[in-house]
């Protein structure tokens, strides 16, 4: 079981496998606290799960709709961000403020070079990955005054717009007694000949010398040479455009850096990124009359080795919601491998995942076996479709968006709003959804899921849509949860459940199983459920029926058994949380002994 500390009189669990919060037994769990990454293909662009090893390198953030849009042009992606940050119309309740996604398809940026004389010297990327970067241009040309002029283009537009780009370092000349000098700039040294005198010549290696101003004052320091700072002291020593046999016996010549002023330039517009070509030379580019297009843009399908390394890459980073933007079983199965195996390390905050139906699972029978096969208390499983405006394709569609699409909007409201409020699920940002049999809600019901329907006001006939059924998958807990708190709650007991007998069966490794068993039902009967969950923390409760003055136990039918390596419990619950959820039947399974 977690470690605790002792804070204002209460015992706070450190950070670990999950990070516990105390509440007000009638006042629901509060904010939900945590984070959500929302994972599916882009059409078009976006930064792809395989682009950098740092998994925040990878993560990308949009703000809008319109924002989500112009990163991901579409695909699963693009719809599930916009649903996760428009779940609802209705105003009262908050929205996320951003959407955290990431790209599980592989993708390549465009690129081009900026050359002189046939020769590369800069290289040019589109920082956008994907087939967008093909709209991206580059120009380059003289500055009205000095430098270069520097033109970039994106979908025909100019977003960046910069005359006289030069970066100015130190000016040199030769003052000695011989009849000429020149100079020879290369990547890695200046170096002078002079003629008609001896011992003058200059062999420096700029990367002996930490900043300009230091090999400006050794080269003042000869009597034959006067350099004057002319930029930044600090600057570095490796940024002189190339220069070759540059007379500095008749006239001072200004050394400068006019490739690295459009390296920087390129780079500081946010949209490109420039690098010198390896192993060129910084002589300045050529002077171009037309855009050069980047090129070598593309977007390839997601394969299910792209999911598994994605989901691998994950194991990093702590997280405690994946909603999937997919209806593949394939796809669903490797997250719930993922999901239970990180729920497994105490090291990492608990996590879940929501996903739904797609194309294939058409039929209740598909879909209720789909939800068998998952069997997680780890997994919400969406099964109704709906129709909803679609900003892609500037319609509403004819066809539904599969049930796997209402995942983004079912995490949306539970990660911006207060859990407790079931009201938060009354007001989905759809346009209509197929009638579902209250039959057929009962069937899903049973094997979990979680199923939208349409409801007309009383009052004034409007029409809202509403969650009417939000389970696991995990066939053990029947558990109907049209409160988000409860989904909460169930987590938070589940996993708080779970680290405590196997604390306990550790500390009685050396003993039959069967005085284990008896020993952690007694445990279970006598202190955690009444004086944790019922006294302490509030999870459950006695409760007396107003009306009737029936009274239901916080907790009963309470069977602590072995099963091959594995421990089963089960039991029933009184929950806390409005509405109350009397008589929930929960099957907890933990490990086999550790010995």
């Amino acid at each position: 079981m977690a470690a605790y500390y002792d804070f204002a009189g209460q015992r706070i669990i450190k950070p670990g496998a999950y990070t516990k919060r105390y509440f007000p037994a009638e006042q629901g769990l509060g904010n939900i606290a945590g984070r959500v990454l929302i994972l599916g293909e882009a059409s078009k662009g976006g930064i792809p799960f395989d682009a950098y090893e740092d998994v925040d390198d990878i993560i990308n953030t949009v703000n809008g709709q319109a924002q989500a849009l112009n990163v991901f042009g579409g695909g699963d992606l693009y719809y599930g961000a916009e649903f996760f940050l428009t779940p609802t119309k209705d105003e009262r309740f908050n929205t996320p403020s951003q959407a955290d996604c990431i790209v599980v398809n592989q993708m390549v940026q465009a690129s081009g070079t900026l050359q002189a004389s046939a020769a590369d010297i800069i290289d040019v990327k589109y920082n956008k990955f994907g087939t967008d970067g093909n709209q991206a241009a580059v120009k380059i040309s003289a500055g009205s005054v000095t430098g270069k002029l520097l033109q970039l283009l994106y979908k025909g537009t100019e977003v960046l717009n910069q005359d006289n780009t030069i970066l100015n370092l130190m000016s040199i000349q030769y003052v000695g007694s011989g009849s000429a000098a020149v100079m020879d700039i290369t990547a890695t040294k200046l170096t002078t000949t002079v003629t008609g005198a001896s011992g003058e010549n200059l062999d420096i290696t700029l990367a002996d010398y930490d900043d300009l101003g230091s090999l400006i004052n050794y080269i003042n320091s000869l009597s034959a040479y006067t350099c004057l700072l002319t930029g930044k002291s600090d600057e570095k020593t490796t940024v002189f455009d190339a220069v070759a046999s540059q007379d500095i016996k008749t006239a001072a010549y200004s050394a400068v850096g006019i490739v690295e002023a459009l390296i920087r330039a390129i780079t500081g517009s946010e949209s490109f990124t420039a690098t010198l070509t390896s192993g060129a030379d910084r002589t300045v580019p050529d002077n171009m009359s037309v855009y050069t297009f980047l090129t070598g843009g593309t977007v390839s399908a997601a394969t299910t080795q792209n999911w598994t390394d994605a989901l691998e890459k994950l194991e990093k980073y702590d997280v405690n919601c994946l909603v999937i933007m997919s209806g593949s079983s394939t796809i669903q199965a490797l997250v719930n491998a993922h999901i239970a195996k990180m729920n497994g390390l105490t090291v990492k905050k608990y996590r879940q995942a929501i996903f739904g139906a797609g194309s294939v699972q058409n039929t209740k029978s598909l879909k209720i076996a789909q939800m068998k096969s998952l069997n997680s208390a780890y997994i919400e499983y969406c099964i109704s479709s709906f129709k909803r405006y679609d900003y892609v394709n500037k319609e509403v569609p004819t066809t539904d968006f599969e049930p796997y699409y209402l995942a983004p909007m079912i995490a949306g409201l539970r990660y911006a709003n207060s859990v407790g409020m079931d009201v938060v699920f009354k007001a989905l940002n759809v346009i209509s959804t197929p009638e579902i049999s209250e039959e057929d809600q009962n069937d899903y019901a049973e094997a979990g899921g979680v199923v939208i329907q349409k409801v007309n006001n009383v009052l004034d006939g409007t029409q809202n849509f509403q969650i009417v059924i939000d389970n696991t998958t995990y066939q053990g807990s029947q558990v109907t949860r049209t409160n988000p708190s409860v989904v909460y709650l169930i987590n938070v007991l589940t996993k708080f459940y779970e680290e405590w007998v196997i604390e306990q069966i550790r500390a009685l490794d050396t003993v039959a199983n069967s005085v284990i068993i008896a020993t952690i039902q007694n445990k279970i009967t006598t202190y955690l459920f009444p004086v944790l969950f019922r006294d302490t923390y509030r999870w459950i409760t006695d409760y007396t029926d107003p009306d009737t003055g029936a009274k239901q136990a916080a907790f009963s039918n309470v069977v602590f058994k072995q099963e091959g390596e594995r421990f089963y419990t089960d039991a029933v619950f009184t929950m806390s949380v409005t509405p109350r959820f009397a008589f929930n039947f929960f099957t907890f399974i933990t490990p086999g002994q550790f010995v």
